[in-house]
């Protein structure tokens, strides 16, 4: 996927709206395939939603797996020890549906709310609000 440049305040907004759905991601993420936490990291990266490094996937790993939604199975590697491959549980494929409803709905919302604020231009709306003045009278202070 090809990434655009991005100024440093974007960059800052972007990873605080990562932050509130990190957790979401993560889990989507391991419902498309069980992985361990570098080639979880990377998938998350590929798809273009920022740098995920392991140092970030690995403390969501730990919070996710501490609350009972994901489940750590040791796989062989070529390469040295055994991998810790992580999976959902029963509870966690629960809890994707559930947030992934709460993420849709506040998506709709938001957009919708973002859409009716930027309908009119600003040139138009000191234009309207001049109009209004006039219909109605003075105001009184």
């Amino acid at each position: 996927m090809r990434r655009m440049a991005i100024s440093a305040d974007d960059a800052e907004r972007r990873q605080h709206f990562l932050r509130g759905t990190a957790d979401l991601l993560l889990l989507a993420t391991i419902a498309r395939a069980p992985g361990h936490a570098y080639e979880l990291a990377t998938r998350l990266s590929d798809v273009g939603l920022g740098p995920f490094s392991y140092g970030t996937v690995y403390p969501l790993i730990a919070r996710l797996r501490s609350a009972g939604l994901l489940s750590e199975a040791a796989h062989p590697s070529t390469r040295g020890p055994a991998r810790k491959v992580y999976d959902l549980t029963a509870a966690g494929r629960s809890t994707l549906q559930r947030w992934s409803q709460q993420w849709q709905h506040l998506h709709q919302a938001t957009s919708s709310y973002l859409e009716s604020s930027t309908a009119d231009p600003p040139g138009d709306r000191s234009h309207r609000d001049s109009a209004d003045a006039t219909t109605t009278g003075s105001p009184t202070c």
